[in-house]
């Protein structure tokens, strides 16, 4: 995709294509793409479904994720400030449960953010690498799990594991453990990251419409 705002590649005929290349896949604007995915995160978050978890981890991945993303097409015209507000990481809940006295455990997802947590606000890179999961000593960031799951559940493959790259190899481990345990442990995990994206979003939203009008 080029620098311009211009046309991307949408939805084809199925809600349920992110970005890949398919036949009857059609040029949409990237406003009206990026609602659809906004859109399809509400959703989800309603329904709370196994489809939902796909839809998911596809929607984040194209909006936060994908090389061009669509966050920032969008926002290249409107340049919104985009404030993502979170919790405790995984890593700091490890080390409070460490000052309690508590027992170490070996996984962890996050998921809702209890009320009387204090709040941060991060930036989107900062959000990325925002650590979400934990799994044997090893914790993993918001964009390791949007790529695992939608790579995961939607059938991409990394390629072979001789040529990983740091990350993809991080990627391949993730999806390995979480395919052992069931996807459904991260799937409280990625309604969290959904909710705060949501969130982060609305601003945007709210600008991307009124200019539709």
């Amino acid at each position: 995709m080029s620098g311009s705002p211009g046309y991307i590649a949408g939805v084809g005929t199925s809600p349920q294509i992110c970005g890949r290349k398919h036949v009857g896949q059609y040029a949409m604007h990237p406003n009206s793409l990026f609602l659809i995915r906004v859109r399809q995160l509400s959703e989800c978050l309603e329904r709370r479904d196994a489809e939902s978890m796909l839809l998911l981890s596809q929607a984040l991945r194209q909006l936060l994720v994908d090389g061009n993303r669509l966050v920032d097409v969008v926002n290249r015209e409107h340049r919104v400030p985009l404030e993502f507000s979170v919790g405790l990481s995984s890593k700091e809940r490890e080390a409070e449960m460490r000052a309690l006295g508590l027992p170490e455990v070996m996984l962890h997802f996050l998921g809702a953010i209890p009320p009387n947590e204090p709040r941060k606000i991060l930036k989107l890179e900062q959000f990325l690498k925002f650590p979400v999961a934990k799994f044997e000593g090893e914790h993993f960031s918001v964009v390791t799990l949007i790529k695992t799951c939608a790579n995961r559940l939607g059938g991409v493959h990394v390629g072979e594991p001789t040529s990983d790259s740091a990350e993809e190899a991080n990627i391949r481990h993730f999806g390995e453990m979480l395919s052992g345990l069931g996807m459904q442990h991260a799937f409280s995990t990625l309604i969290l990251i959904a909710s705060v994206t949501l969130a982060a979003l609305a601003p945007l939203v709210s600008r991307v419409t009124c200019s539709q009008t």
